[in-house]
């Protein structure tokens, strides 16, 4: 009787404030010798154990949680269509004030075309992991270049899809200055080499038709083709001279072409009288 009553007041009450979240409660030496000591040192070592994973646990999700936080690439979560956890980061890069404004929006909001979304859940669904650079959308309506990298998980309630998101867009800008620059170089020389070719045989025929004008009786033929050669003679030094590529504002659907005045300096040539 007495070892039912110990049995009943110290494990029960100890299991009970473990259970509550207690985990310093411990049975200690209330239970004696014998069966009931056991029992209470069996428990102790069970409420150790737990006590010990627990604050394991704790210490894990406080790293991962530390990590979520300040890592420098934009980490969340969606559901649904629905961002329902991501860290600052992908409120920075998409210009929004806190990560709980922007989980106020839709995912589809952060595309700059809702297409690609769509595109990408399609391929998500066709693997395990995806990674794509497209245009997103800031909060302000205007337009950056991101690195997505999305995982879908399905589990037995709801399919999460899981992302990491780094703004790209200085580097975007970085590869169009690039690839302009060497498209630039090799406009430039072949308008270089051209203006040359053209120069020699334009110098005689500008040479031989001052030479005849005076004897050829039409002066306004004569001064209608001197403008001409003398507007070949700027085209060609301008050719020589050009610094930044200008596109020619055509009607829509022709194909675009070199507007060499605006892509040379604006220091005209000199011409001859």
């Amino acid at each position: 009787m007495a070892f039912s009553r110990l049995a009943r007041r110290y494990p029960a009450q100890a299991t009970r404030r473990l259970a509550s979240g207690d985990l310093s409660s411990r049975v200690g030496d209330a239970g004696g010798a014998g069966e009931l000591g056991e029992l209470g040192r069996a428990f102790d070592a069970m409420a150790e154990t737990v006590a010990r994973r627990t604050r394991q646990a704790e210490l894990a999700e406080q790293r991962y949680r530390g990590l979520f936080e300040r890592n420098l690439a934009g980490i969340f979560q969606t559901r649904g269509g629905r961002i329902i956890d991501c860290n600052p980061a992908v409120a920075a890069i998409y210009g929004y004030a806190s990560p709980a404004e922007i989980m106020e929006r839709d995912a589809v909001d952060l595309y700059a075309d809702p297409a690609d979304r769509a595109r990408l859940l399609e391929d998500l669904s066709a693997g395990h992991s995806i990674m794509r650079e497209l245009r997103g959308r800031r909060k302000d309506g205007s337009e950056i270049w991101v690195l997505l990298q999305l995982i879908e998980l399905r589990t037995d309630a709801a399919t999460f899809v899981e992302g990491m998101v780094i703004d790209i867009t200085d580097r975007r800008r970085q590869e169009a200055s690039a690839q302009e620059a060497v498209a630039l170089r090799e406009v430039a020389a072949l308008a270089t080499a051209a203006a040359h070719e053209i120069n020699n045989p334009l110098a005689i025929v500008q040479g031989h038709l001052e030479f005849v004008s005076a004897d050829i009786r039409d002066r306004g033929r004569v001064e209608q083709i001197c403008g001409a050669v003398r507007q070949i003679t700027e085209i060609v030094g301008r050719m020589a001279r050009i610094t930044r590529l200008e596109k020619s504002d055509l009607a829509p659907g022709l194909s675009p072409m070199l507007d060499i005045r605006r892509s040379s300096n604006t220091t005209d040539p000199p011409t001859r009288p």
